[in-house]
Order: structure tokens, then C-alpha cells, then sequence
């Protein structure tokens, strides 16, 4: 079995370094994303994921960056019935794991 992907949704230039312990870090985007073109936005994410042979039930994503990369993001990956996402926790300063589940199992844990 292949080791973890995470994959960052858009890397700003933050200490990052904590993702680490979950796998090999993967940037969708990098800085200023062109949010105002969402099509080239999704083919450039899409082909990412794809290269990177993206398991939804092994790897992990990083919401990070403008509301429309996450937006972007989650219709390229409605049609997986879970992801695992790692969301920062400003507070503890670390990641937190959710599971969020699609379709009839639709919940967030």
C-alpha cells in the first residue's frame, strides 16, 4: 500500500511543516490562484489529483485558501462517498482529522 498524500489546497507560504506527520505534502495551488477563471482553476487541480493518483480513502486534503479553490475541490471530489480532511485548530496549533461521508451515509465525524 502507498504511503498517505495530503493535499493543500492552496499554499500561502504558513509553517506547514506540521502536515508532515500525515504523509507526503501536495500543493493544488500555490499563492495567488486564478479564482476568476474557476474552469482553468479546476483543470489545473483535477490534473493534479489525477498525476498524483489522488485514494480518497487514504489521503487527506487541507482546506486552505479562497472559498472557491474549496469550492472547486469539492465538486472534482463529489463523486467520492468519503474524504478525509485535516483542518487547522488555531487555538491547540495543530491539525484536527474529520471524515466527512457523502451520499446515504452523509455525516461529518
Amino acid at each position: 500500500m502507498k504511503d498517505p498524500q495530503v493535499f493543500l489546497l492552496n499554499y500561502s507560504g504558513h509553517d506547514i511543516s506540521a502536515l508532515n506527520e500525515y504523509g507526503k505534502v501536495i500543493y493544488l495551488t500555490k499563492g495567488n490562484a486564478p479564482v476568476f477563471s474557476p474552469d482553468r482553476l479546476m483543470f489545473k487541480i483535477e490534473q493534479i489529483l489525477v498525476e498524483n493518483n489522488f485514494d480518497s480513502g487514504h489521503d487527506y486534503i487541507v482546506p486552505s485558501g479562497s472559498p472557491i479553490i474549496s469550492l472547486v475541490v469539492g465538486l472534482l471530489l463529489s463523486h467520492y462517498n468519503h474524504l478525509t480532511l485535516l483542518i487547522w485548530d488555531a487555538r491547540n496549533r495543530n491539525y484536527k482529522l474529520r471524515e466527512l461521508y457523502y451520499g446515504s451515509d452523509r455525516q461529518i465525524n
